[in-house]
């Protein structure tokens, strides 16, 4: 009867050691899902202002404009990024070109890198070194083609920005692949 006792335990224990969750390994038990949904809008307009607010994006007075506008994006109103974008390319004052670009930058949308490429050659020395801020706000590693432009550029704070922008994108790309490195070490162990 002992043997029988022993052998039941040696067995229970050899079981238990070979299906035992290990740490740091993913198992259907113990994986945390997260599901991120779109955020939605605290503040829900009418069709009817959201249309008031779509004309006055082009009213003739440029502080309204920009009102108009960041309003619009901070809402989040459908089809906000086209309606920067088309203000952004009928625009001529500086100041509303640059808080446009401001905008863009904070989007974190990667839609949002031509609508912002575009500027790198307006003729205005500070729309261009928004733009460069704008794309640098961006962290989109595609974005180093679209600095050419800017490093062949005539003024040379032109160039030194391109190269600041450049040197954010490296930075951005070195942390992600430092975090991609370190998770999956933490898979493997």
């Amino acid at each position: 009867m002992k043997w029988f006792i022993m052998l039941t335990i040696f067995v229970a224990g050899t079981w238990y050691l070979t299906h035992k969750p290990q740490p740091g390994i993913p198992t259907a038990g113990n994986i945390q899902t997260r599901v991120q949904l779109p955020p939605s809008p605290a503040l829900r307009l009418t069709p009817e202002t959201t249309d008031t607010l779509r004309k006055i994006c082009k009213d003739d007075d440029p502080r309204v404009r920009m009102a108009a506008l960041e309003i619009t994006y901070r809402i989040k109103v459908d089809g906000a990024m086209n309606l920067l974008a088309d203000a952004l390319a009928t625009e001529t004052e500086p100041e509303v070109k640059k808080k446009i670009l401001k905008l863009l930058g904070e989007s974190k949308d990667s839609k949002a890198l031509p609508i912002i490429s575009q500027s790198i050659k307006d003729y205005d020395k500070e729309v261009r070194m928004a733009a460069l801020s704008a794309i640098a706000s961006l962290q989109d590693p595609q974005a180093i083609s679209d600095l050419n432009q800017a490093l062949k550029d005539i003024d040379p704070d032109i160039r030194l920005q391109a190269i600041q922008t450049l040197d954010n994108l490296r930075k951005v790309a070195e942390e992600k692949q430092k975090k991609e490195e370190s998770l999956l070490k933490k898979i493997v162990k």
